[in-house]
């Protein structure tokens, strides 16, 4: 039997205009209320949400999303729990990739001369 299913890229999904992907999330957790805070004090940093495209708006909820992780890692660290090394490495150089690809690193250094 042929089946006419075509895979669909989850970037090409239609989503309501406006809508973020953490607006399906639980906004009670402290995890979610911090990741809203940080993306919008981000993209004010990067001039605001309106004048940033969709790659950077993007860019700018992975570079939150890992400086979650990282905090989460940290945390585990300082309790005193194992934490894979390689995954905090990792981790880490993806969230400063990021950060240097949307410019954060630059613009800081400029705020504050």
């Amino acid at each position: 039997m042929e089946t006419n299913c075509v895979p669909v890229a989850a970037n090409t999904i239609p989503r309501s205009k406006g809508t973020r992907p953490q607006a399906k999330l639980d906004h009670r957790t402290h995890a979610t209320k911090f990741l809203t805070a940080l993306i919008a004090s981000v993209e004010e940093e990067l001039g605001g949400r309106e004048r940033l495209g969709v790659m950077e708006r993007n860019c700018v909820e992975g570079y939150c999303g890992t400086v979650l992780l990282v905090q989460n890692l940290n945390a585990r660290l300082a309790r005193g729990e194992s934490v894979d090394v390689t995954e905090h490495a990792r981790v880490c150089d993806v969230m400063l990739r990021i950060a240097s690809h949307l410019g954060l690193s630059k613009h800081n250094a400029e705020a504050g001369s």
